[in-house]
């Protein structure tokens, strides 16, 4: 018996069943997060607890989980059709094939079929501010022991729950310093988001096999970093991974095929890239789920503004990271016209708000409807504390404009 080739309607006749069932399971899993969601609300008011955003996102994650497994099976079920659409596409006269469906069905990441319920409960995935702590070992204060268990205490008690690492820190040395602390208080780990980085290889007498400083954003390269970091944090997974740097090198099926592999074995949760342009993000993109991309943002650094970084992370729904959001201290700097143009700036709109300067310019990033996540590189809980302020702070249109004329030294066109 000879077998037919099906045509192209009847291959999109998959298409839609697959994309039905696919709606199917998605609307069973907001209903079934919704209805814990309530449950748990109401539990927090019979017993007179206190309603903790920080607290209550946690119990969202496990009711989003369980609600993955609920609907596994629906899914499972879609993604079989979707894999036939690819076969019978393939199968049918190239005119008629699109090269960009086959080619999304075979990088589809099936695991961010729930990415969605956070969004949708308006609950971010990390705590805005992050505290940066690239500082807090060699290439700062070096912290001891205590000292970081200290500011990781002092942190969490203030809702900052979002800690940002890279493996080069400290000439390899920061991770490992904070795991160490972390050990002394395991049980803090799940009232924490881990973020880290890798892919530049750094010359250090850590790495004596380094000649050079390099990039490296192999398959290889990746997995054998997460599993140290891990190691480094004595933990058992990763909240975010980024990769460090654009690679020119880069390959995306690569990093794709790492990505997957880490997240199906829980290892890491969440993806995204740092430093990246608009164009390098959208190759990447076409491979593997990208949720958030770490960039220079600050009054003093305003070109992402400007050079389609963060129009780029609102089309694609990817979050901003803003390192150095407050000019990496060089608004201390009065002697610069700009710096004292933007501190004279601050200093009139603080005055309204009955607050300090650093809340202000921190209050202008957040303004912007991109929703970026200042990343606090302090070893002071207090500069920490004056970002979280500016979460309270809602600038005026006029008020943002008149920091950012005082950036730019002129009036908008």
């Amino acid at each position: 018996m000879q077998l037919e080739t099906p045509g192209v309607s009847e291959t999109f006749r998959y298409f839609w069943r697959s994309t039905y069932s696919l709606f199917i399971s998605r609307c069973v899993a907001l209903l079934y997060t919704t209805a814990l969601f309530v449950f748990l609300h109401i539990q927090f008011i019979l017993h007179g607890m206190v309603f903790r955003r920080e607290a209550l996102a946690e119990k969202v994650e496990v009711v989003a989980i369980a609600a993955e497994a609920a609907v596994e099976v629906v899914d499972l079920i879609a993604i079989a059709a979707v894999a036939q659409v690819a076969t019978a596409a393939a199968a049918v006269d190239t005119t008629d094939t699109n090269p960009a469906f086959t080619r999304n069905c075979k990088v589809w990441q099936p695991c961010q079929t729930f990415s969605f319920i956070p969004e949708l409960l308006n609950m971010n995935i990390l705590s805005s501010p992050a505290a940066g702590c690239m500082r807090w070992g060699k290439w700062g204060l070096n912290f001891t022991t205590a000292e970081y268990r200290q500011m990781i205490d002092s942190c969490l008690e203030a809702g900052i729950n979002s800690f940002d690492h890279a493996d080069i820190y400290g000439h390899y040395t920061t991770e490992e310093e904070f795991g160490t602390a972390l050990n002394e208080a395991p049980h803090l780990r799940n009232r924490m988001k881990l973020i880290t980085k890798c892919g530049i290889k750094l010359v250090s007498p850590n790495r004596e096999a380094h000649q050079i400083k390099s990039y490296d954003t192999s398959y290889t390269h990746i997995i054998e970093s997460v599993e140290q970091s891990l190691k480094n944090f004595r933990t058992d997974y990763i909240d975010v991974l980024l990769i460090h740097r654009p690679d020119v090198l880069l390959k995306p099926e690569e990093v794709a095929k790492a990505i997957d592999q880490l997240k199906h074995q829980g290892k890491i949760h969440h993806f995204g890239v740092s430093n990246f342009l608009p164009h390098q993000v959208n190759t990447l993109y076409r491979y593997a789920v990208i949720e958030f991309n770490q960039v220079e943002v600050s009054l003093i650094q305003m070109s992402a503004f400007t050079n389609g970084i963060l129009d780029n992370c609102i089309e694609h729904k990817i979050t901003p990271l803003a390192w150095a959001p407050l000019g990496g201290g060089l608004l201390s700097d009065e002697i610069d016209e700009k710096n004292f143009r933007i501190a004279a700036a601050a200093k009139i709109i603080a005055e309204k708000y009955d607050t300090g300067i650093n809340s202000i310019l921190i209050a202008w990033l957040l303004m912007h409807p991109s929703n970026i996540i200042p990343v606090i590189g302090s070893t002071k809980i207090e500069r920490l504390q004056q970002a979280q302020e500016a979460n309270e702070i809602k600038l005026t249109c006029e008020e943002w404009y008149m920091l950012w004329r005082a950036s730019t030294g002129e009036d908008v066109a």
